[in-house]
């Protein structure tokens, strides 16, 4: 074996919340020698609060370009995190549908009638759980029950409400297709109820998410990341057969090779890297079992981006800048690369960052966007906020900042859905570890996209590193025995 290679107990592979949170309580299990490779030179994964804009008083503000809110209150373990660490002073909850709505000819509309529409369109969301709670067969996708439900509702107003409804509802199904990650088109219905809601709303984090993140290095040594890390083989043939640790190769800045082993290896990187580790026939050997490259292949990874805009004088009164674009094409009929601003379904005031404006985009269509120059973006922002609000004076922005998580090789997406070709059974077959002949567990798996209840979240991807952890645990308490 290389003199160069560094041997630790136990690699975690990714510095998100899950691969932070799974040494946490390692380390808080009197598991020491935990060591974390990160390609990034920064904590967080998915998770990353930035500065950009300025408060009221003129200090610097923050901004998500990843995880946004806490998704529920009642057993949410981010959430219990975050406010036993005092990071939700003041609480402030999300109002998705805050704001007017604007037609494409500046009109707008009614805000009683979109409230009625939101409160429908709430109750069908929760209507879609009874097809996998009850072993309801269907083959539809979610564009189709939600337009025929949305329709069927529609068509009790009146003509002048129906024709400005209909443009409400393609409001909705853009934030829905933010809200799960892509086309509803590719989105089963048939397992959407496999997700389960925490009930208590969606908190926001006035600090930054990120912090949340922080408190679970308050115990790591200075060298317990390995920032600029990038693993490009994980070797577990000879593991398997307990004859020699998990060899683990990575690349370093600047080109220089180094060789880690580990007697146990989390890996907790995006769904998005291991569809391409599979499809290139790169990054594990040997191969990962076939089943689980098939689940890995199967599963749904999504395509989330937001657009934000700071202005030095912004042209809207404070806490009234949510416009919610009707646009007048059909959801359907939007084509995602020549019309991929069809996909913005709102542009919102950011919290305690009173100079910016954030757009929301999900689809094919924030992934083009994020190949585009960035002022093309800019303009094409500026021109649909003047379109709608019918206000040819709306300024172009000072500056602008976006995620791309699309284009980021260490992502390559944004979160974990499931599509027309899977169940959520792919979940827990990509969570299922790799273990030696004599029982031990050599590879392990976390990430949002290995739990079953909570993918696509930062609450999902927790309790996954929470998981793993009492996993090795357990198995170390064992083999004292």
């Amino acid at each position: 074996m290389s003199e160069r290679a560094q041997h630790h107990q136990v690699l975690v592979l990714g510095a998100g919340i899950a691969g932070v949170a799974a040494t946490h309580f390692l380390k808080e299990n009197g598991v020491t020698d935990v060591v974390i490779l990160e390609a990034s030179h920064r904590i967080g994964g998915r998770i990353n609060t930035v500065e950009f804009g300025k408060t009221s008083t003129g200090d610097k503000a923050l901004v998500e370009l990843g995880a946004n809110w806490i998704h529920g209150r009642a057993h949410n373990p981010v959430y219990h995190r975050a406010l036993e660490s005092g990071l939700l002073e003041p609480l402030v909850l999300l109002d998705r549908m805050d704001g007017y709505y604007y037609t494409e000819e500046g009109r707008c509309l009614s805000k009683e009638l979109g409230e009625k529409l939101w409160r429908q369109f709430n109750a069908f969301e929760k209507e879609t759980g009874i097809y996998f709670d009850q072993n309801i067969e269907t083959s539809s996708t979610m564009a189709e029950y939600f337009t025929e439900r949305l329709n069927d509702f529609i068509a009790q107003f009146s003509a002048d409400d129906r024709s400005d409804l209909q443009l409400m509802a393609n409001t909705m199904l853009n934030y829905l297709s933010f809200h799960i990650g892509d086309n509803l088109k590719f989105i089963s219905l048939q397992y959407d109820g496999s997700y389960e809601d925490i009930p208590g709303g969606e908190v926001k984090i006035p600090k930054g998410f990120l912090e949340v993140v922080k408190t679970f290095t308050t115990d790591f040594d200075t060298d317990t990341v390995k920032f600029g890390t990038t693993v490009t083989n994980i070797d577990w043939d000879q593991s398997k057969q307990g004859l020699h640790p998990v060899k683990v190769s990575c690349s370093l800045v600047g080109g220089e090779e180094k060789t880690y082993t580990c007697d146990h290896l989390i890996v907790t990187c995006s769904l998005g890297v291991l569809k391409k580790a599979v499809k290139d026939v790169t990054l594990f050997r040997p191969q990962l079992p076939v089943d689980k490259q098939k689940s890995i292949s199967r599963l749904g990874f999504g395509k989330v981006n937001k657009i934000f805009l700071y202005y030095e004088k912004p042209f809207w009164k404070p806490g009234c800048a949510s416009v919610k674009l009707a646009w007048s094409s059909k959801y359907s009929d939007v084509d995602e690369k020549k019309e991929w601003y069809k996909r913005i379904f709102s542009f919102d005031e950011v919290m305690d960052n009173p100079s910016v404006l954030v757009a929301w985009i999900s689809t094919s269509a924030a992934h083009h966007m994020e190949q585009l120059p960035e002022a093309e973006v800019s303009k094409t922002c500026t021109a649909i906020l003047r379109q709608f609000l019918n206000n040819p004076d709306v300024p172009e922005p000072t500056s602008i900042s976006r995620s791309t998580w699309c284009c980021n090789p260490l992502t390559l997406g944004s979160y974990s859905y499931i599509n027309m070709d899977s169940t959520p059974a792919d979940f827990n077959t990509i969570a299922d570890p790799l273990f030696s002949k004599d029982g031990k567990p050599i590879v392990q798996f976390a990430g949002e996209a290995t739990h079953p209840r909570w993918n696509s979240t930062t609450h999902g991807a927790l309790d996954s590193a929470r998981r793993e952890a009492d996993r090795l645990t357990k198995f170390f308490t064992n083999q004292k025995v």
